[in-house]
């Protein structure tokens, strides 16, 4: 069986070429969205590109009545990982650190290290000795929750993820 999909951040939507049902949804004159639909002259059925943050404020995440259509009318969806495999989240894990010899204390001058370390352990109450082969990416997410103006956080991958689950959709990625 053919599958279109939808993309988020991207997720990707998208319904199966034997569903006769095609979904409208109402677009907005200044195309000001995260949500976009991939048609064309060969596509049988459209697909949906969903753009997202991966953590904000949970108050931040209402998600509106066209992404739940398209959620509802999607076949299947396909995430940057599939989530609710507990295996791939931890081959995920083992691309978080550095290759070879590389340290932290290697990529940064020692000041620049300085400030860093500061940081971790007086607002996030962290050593920096656990991460030392951790990539910097990753480290970034730990600041998220330091930078956002709640205390109530979600990840909209797991706000989505959800979304499907109530819909009874395969989640891949």
């Amino acid at each position: 069986m053919k599958t279109i999909s939808i993309l988020f951040a991207a997720f990707l939507f998208g319904n199966c070429t034997a569903q006769n049902t095609t979904l409208k949804l109402k677009g907005n004159n200044n195309n000001n969205t995260l949500l976009w639909e991939v048609s064309g002259k060969k596509l049988s059925s459209p697909s949906y590109l969903f753009g997202t943050f991966h953590l904000i404020c949970k108050d931040d995440i209402p998600f509106g009545s066209q992404l739940k259509k398209a959620v509802e009318s999607a076949h299947i969806m396909y995430m940057e990982m599939d989530m609710d495999d507990p295996a791939m989240l931890l081959g995920g894990m083992m691309l978080m650190n550095m290759k070879g010899d590389s340290t932290l204390k290697k990529l940064y001058t020692a000041e620049e290290y300085n400030k860093v370390e500061l940081f971790f352990k007086d607002s996030l109450h962290m050593s920096m000795g656990m991460f030392q082969k951790m990539k910097p990416f990753f480290l970034m997410a730990m600041l998220y929750p330091k930078m956002l103006p709640c205390k109530t956080m979600s990840g909209v991958e797991q706000e989505l993820m959800q979304l499907a689950k109530t819909n009874k959709k395969e989640i891949k990625g």
